[in-house]
């Protein structure tokens, strides 16, 4: 006899489908299902422990349409749900804290910047299945959605770009330009190429444009330079999550009288 050793993510799939298959003959979950499809809410569900938190998340989550919020107590439970929901094949994304209390200073060049601005955009695009944030996170106010939803860029290969006028607005989205992008935030304009390194990403974006013709956009890495994957579109987000427009400045105004 040949034995075979498992790893980890095969017993976490064998072990969720055995307990899927279980709950299937069990009426009260049964029951609970059928609830949340009809959207008879509020459910209270007392006794999860553990994994079977996520485990039930992910059955709820199956019989749901469009973004799936699960709140966590603290910030380590968000980490911990959010992994076992990956363990479980659910794409999830945790929304961070700041990290620090109101009116507290934090740095320009805080990387929290870079990923609320990213999640915030991909809520805005309806491109998160399953958001896992803190109490502290959700009671942290962020911009609404028909502010944010317009600040968005979309580049396609093909489509025609006004180079000054997106260079403007970069700067405007809180882009600092320079010679060569090295760090998230930063974008650099050189000829007919424009390279921007999104905030919250892990590599650059190379626009190469003929006269005003967008004729390839593909990642890079922004110290070999070395191509990483060739892409059809690029949706620019601002580098903070508050941009400081005319109207958002005319509205602080008012609020502060």
């Amino acid at each position: 006899m040949t034995l075979i050793p498992l790893s980890e993510d095969t017993m976490i799939t064998l072990l969720a489908n055995a307990i899927s298959q279980s709950l299937k003959k069990d009426q009260e979950f049964q029951k609970l299902l059928d609830a949340w499809k009809r959207d008879r809410l509020p459910l209270e569900i007392e006794g999860l422990q553990g994994f079977f938190q996520a485990f039930l998340v992910s059955q709820l989550h199956q019989a749901s349409m469009g973004t799936f919020f699960l709140v966590a107590p603290t910030e380590a439970d968000a980490e911990v749900w959010a992994a076992d929901l990956e363990a479980l094949g659910v794409e999830v994304e945790v929304f961070p804290w700041w990290g620090t209390l109101l009116y507290q200073g934090i740095s320009a060049q805080a990387s929290i910047f870079g990923e609320r601005s990213r999640l915030l955009s991909l809520l805005a695009r309806g491109k998160i299945k399953v958001l896992v944030l803190s109490l502290r996170s959700l009671l942290f106010p962020v911009p609404p959605p028909e502010s944010w939803k317009p600040l968005l860029a979309t580049f396609r290969k093909g489509n025609t770009i006004q180079v000054q006028k997106t260079a403007e607005r970069l700067v405007k989205m809180g882009y600092l330009r320079v010679p060569r992008v090295t760090v998230p935030g930063e974008f650099a304009l050189r000829g007919e190429v424009l390279d921007i390194y999104l905030p919250g990403d892990e590599s650059a974006v190379r626009l190469v444009f003929g006269f005003d013709t967008i004729e390839e956009l593909r990642r890079f890495h922004p110290v070999t330079q070395a191509s990483i994957a060739v892409l059809d579109e690029l949706v620019v987000y601002p580098a903070r999550e508050v941009i400081w427009e005319q109207d958002n400045l005319a509205n602080l105004e008012v609020w502060a009288q």
